[in-house]
């Protein structure tokens, strides 16, 4: 009865699945990041005053200002002209959203001048937001979300970025372990098969010359077909066509295994 043999694992395909996996998940994950704060960085700019139509997510928005200058502010000057009395913000269904100072000093510089924070407000569900802007002179806004809600919100993606890099890793490891246990076995296999790697025949020692008791130790004659040792079970022999030091007899004949 044939019985198939079970190449050991871990399996060629699974270890790839798992790299290719991994690098997809890592890939997804950064792209995710960089729109993200791409958008928060590179986003559009509205000329005020007037009214914003946004569709907003939820967490702390802020609406940073232009000042016209490159950091020329410090701890104490907001260098701002908005505040909370100059912005209205309507939720989607009209109800009124509280705009505040911002708690802390976030800049961002553009090729045509820097942005300050100068209100927030928060929103708590998502949906379409009206933010008007009474600015008392006209001027150049942003609305964005905070550096640190833009950090919290970019967590799950990173954590994607990291699974992603211990898939690629657990499938280069995979994919190493089943390289090294299929060779080990197909060595296993020659072994069990041949009574030692053809080309390195245990039975006689290199450099040597010995010949195992019992072995044919004279050349065949010339012409004469090659000789069979009787009831021989396999193991290496001398050639009997003398075109090699040694020829692998299997039992029942001579096989194309040679060792010089």
């Amino acid at each position: 009865m044939n019985t198939a043999v079970r190449r050991p694992g871990p399996k060629l395909w699974l270890s790839l699945v798992t790299i290719v996996l991994g690098v997809a998940v890592g890939v997804a994950s950064i792209v995710v990041i960089v729109v993200n704060v791409s958008h928060d960085i590179i986003g559009p700019t509205y000329a005020v005053p007037s009214t914003i139509s946004l569709h907003l997510g939820t967490g702390t928005h802020m609406i940073l200002e232009r000042t016209g200058t490159q950091n020329n502010f410090d701890a104490g000057t907001r260098n701002v002209d908005l505040d909370p009395s100059q912005i209205d913000v309507v939720g989607p269904s009209g109800e009124r959203v509280p705009v505040n100072y911002t708690s802390g000093t976030e800049t961002i510089t553009r090729p045509n001048g820097t942005y300050v924070s100068a209100v927030e407000f928060r929103v708590r569900r998502p949906g379409n937001y009206r933010v008007a802007v009474h600015a008392s002179r006209p001027g150049l806004v942003m609305v964005q979300q905070s550096i640190g809600e833009v950090a919290r919100r970019s967590v799950v993606w990173a954590l994607g970025i990291a699974l992603g890099a211990l898939l690629v890793l657990a499938g280069i490891i995979m994919l190493i372990v089943g390289i090294v246990r299929r060779s080990k076995a197909k060595q296993l296999a020659m072994t069990a098969t041949y009574g030692s790697t053809p080309g390195l025949p245990h039975a006689y020692p290199t450099g040597t010359g010995a010949v195992p008791t019992g072995a044919p130790s004279t050349a065949p004659v010339p012409g004469a077909p090659p000789a069979s040792p009787p009831a021989s079970p396999p193991a290496w022999h001398p050639d009997p066509h003398g075109q090699h030091r040694l020829r692998y007899w299997d039992g029942s004949a001579w096989t194309d295994h040679t060792w010089d």
